[in-house]
């Protein structure tokens, strides 16, 4: 009989060490009795040797913190409260050895055995290691706030682009106006951000364009100091042709007098200055 009761309390051992929560069992005056393998690890320890061997110490080798980080008092220490018969189920704490044991998230819960007088005879500690829960959970909170800050610069961002193409848009259509309106008075658009140089260079090859070759050569006589009559033996065409081409000239040019005409027949390189 006496066996076979060894026999069941190893089956029943064996059991315990084999579950994936801590297990531990203490006396009605808080004396820890046992520690199942996942309870010693949650603990730090190797054996149940090397626990009793610190047991005398342990308020003094662990420390208990809340889950916000503040240093738990020792009356509120699960086997405290557990002891003045409150009621401890999914008790969160942060279990740690200094120098020894890294900090861990622990729930704890604690069931009170009672004998048939209704005496407290034992408690049973019931232990979960939340630790890689609760990091999982801050690295998602941490991804989820990075997410948060990315998804509203990217919203910024989209913001800004959005009116910098609407202004875009307005401007692109202004333009447009205003080349059509260009077009219908036979004029060249230029677009604002053509710089002063590029738009006065265009215009003059705009203003060349218009003359013919014959009113290009008397502007390159007239330029290089060639009076009329010399142009009209130069090019063996009638004085009065000369001057025609001279009116020509300067109506299609918009210029008031010979020294503009030079001015510009200097600016598109007809003549040397």
């Amino acid at each position: 009989m006496e066996q076979d009761l060894r026999l069941e309390c190893a089956k029943l051992r064996a059991v315990i060490d084999n579950l994936s929560v801590g297990i531990g069992i203490t006396d009605a005056d808080g004396t820890t009795l046992s520690l199942n393998e996942e309870g010693l690890r949650i603990h730090g320890f190797t054996s149940e040797a090397e626990m009793f061997d610190v047991l005398d110490e342990y308020v003094s080798e662990f420390e208990l913190r809340y889950p916000d980080g503040r240093l738990m008092p020792l009356e509120e220490w699960p086997a405290s409260r557990a002891l003045r018969g409150e009621y401890v189920r999914d008790y969160e704490i942060i279990l740690s050895r200094p120098g020894v044991l890294e900090p861990r998230f622990i729930s704890y819960s604690v069931v009170p055995i009672y004998d048939d007088r209704n005496c407290l005879t034992l408690l049973v500690y019931n232990m979960v290691d939340l630790t890689e829960q609760k990091r999982s959970e801050d690295r998602l909170r941490k991804s989820q706030a990075e997410l948060q800050q990315q998804i509203q610069e990217r919203t910024r961002e989209l913001g800004k682009l959005t009116r910098e193409l609407d202004l875009l848009k307005n401007q692109t259509f202004n333009q447009l106006l205003k080349v059509i309106e260009s077009a219908c008075l036979g004029q060249t658009y230029l677009s604002p951000g053509v710089d002063d140089p590029q738009r006065s260079a265009f215009s003059d090859d705009s203003k060349q364009k218009r003359l013919s070759p014959r009113e290009t050569e008397v502007l390159k006589l007239l330029a290089a100091g060639h009076s009329t009559q010399q142009i009209a033996g130069i090019l063996c065409i009638s004085i009065k042709t000369v001057e025609s081409h001279r009116s020509n000239i300067m109506r299609k040019l918009k210029m008031q007098n010979l020294a503009d005409l030079t001015r510009y027949a200097v600016r598109v390189g007809l003549v040397e200055p």
